[in-house]
């Protein structure tokens, strides 16, 4: 597990989730504002890495590689939403504002 990924609450049961948070560095010299509940669990051979409140989640080999490919696909999102400018829906023009809140931009 990465070292910015600390674990909030483990699964209580048989259940296999885990909800961890991430925080810190992105892909691209982004970062996060704040931290971002992740929840883990295994599907089959991979594993799931969802961040609920973003809407996005990603897979991995392991927990590690799952989280980091959310870490890229948190940026890659933004990337996309920003590619049309100002011809986005509602929905779309407010996923792009809640991620421009969340993530400090590279300085150039």
């Amino acid at each position: 597990m990465s070292q910015d990924a600390a674990v909030l609450e483990s699964g209580t049961g048989s259940s296999p989730e885990r909800r961890l948070s991430i925080e810190g560095g992105l892909a691209g010299g982004y970062a996060l504002r704040r931290p971002v509940a992740v929840t883990v669990w295994e599907e089959g051979a991979e594993v799931v890495a969802d961040a609920p409140d973003l809407d996005l989640h990603a897979f991995g080999d392991d927990t590690e590689a799952a989280l980091m490919n959310l870490r890229a696909r948190i940026v890659t999102h933004l990337a996309r939403l920003e590619e049309p400018g100002d011809r986005l829906a509602p929905r779309p023009r407010d996923e792009r504002q809640r991620l421009r809140d969340l993530l400090i931009a590279p300085r150039v």
